[in-house]
């Protein structure tokens, strides 16, 4: 579930960046990570919509 993934990779963002330690090669990845998942639900909605 896409959605379920993008959910889970913001509260790991949100996690990540509040207090204590940051590591920024954690954090990009999640960052990469999300905008992948993200535009795999943009795509899905646009064949969605074409195929209407």
């Amino acid at each position: 579930d896409l959605t379920g993934a993008a959910d889970r990779l913001q509260a790991g963002q949100r996690r990540a960046r509040s207090g204590g330690p940051v590591d920024f090669i954690d954090v990009s990845v999640i960052d990469a990570r999300l905008r992948d998942v993200e535009s795999q639900i943009r795509q899905r909605r646009v064949d969605e919509k074409a195929f209407r």
